[in-house]
């Protein structure tokens, strides 16, 4: 019985703490960490891909998030070669169709964001990942450790 409770009582946390993350769709696996990443004017993208469509999908978190949290950004617009705190890692360009590997992986520590996936369309769906992951306090906005 106490066995039950306490595994039980585990599984209660490890959900209520997962629960703050309101993500569609919601990914295979996610681990929140300590320490968030600030999000500043400085906010910059590193990329390492030619792909047109991946870099208008950048572009438009870009702008997406310039516009969600007023931060008025000073990179005008992203391109391979650029530096940057957040860096995008994309594989091979892939038309959507059914079994596209849309997988990412996506780390955010207190001063970097890294964005790994074997396709450019995995790294579309962690960029809207990451999107919705923007939070906000007394602060100002930022992107929590995951």
């Amino acid at each position: 019985m106490r066995k039950s409770v306490c595994l039980l009582l585990a599984f209660v946390t490890s959900l209520s703490s997962l629960a703050q993350f309101k993500l569609v769709p919601y990914p295979d696996s996610l681990r929140s960490e300590n320490g968030q990443f600030r999000i500043t004017s400085n906010f910059s993208i590193a990329v390492n891909t030619q792909d047109q469509v991946l870099t208008q999908a950048i572009n438009r978190f870009y702008q997406q998030l310039n516009r969600h949290t007023a931060a008025y950004f000073m990179q005008d617009y992203i391109k391979a070669g650029q530096q940057g705190a957040m860096r995008i890692e994309a594989g091979q360009s892939q038309p959507l169709f059914i079994g596209t590997d849309e997988s990412y992986k996506l780390v955010v520590t207190a001063t970097s964001i890294d964005l790994k996936s074997n396709t450019t369309i995995g790294a579309m769906r962690g960029l809207q990942t990451l999107l919705q992951l923007a939070s906000k306090d007394n602060g100002g906005y930022y992107f929590p450790a995951v």
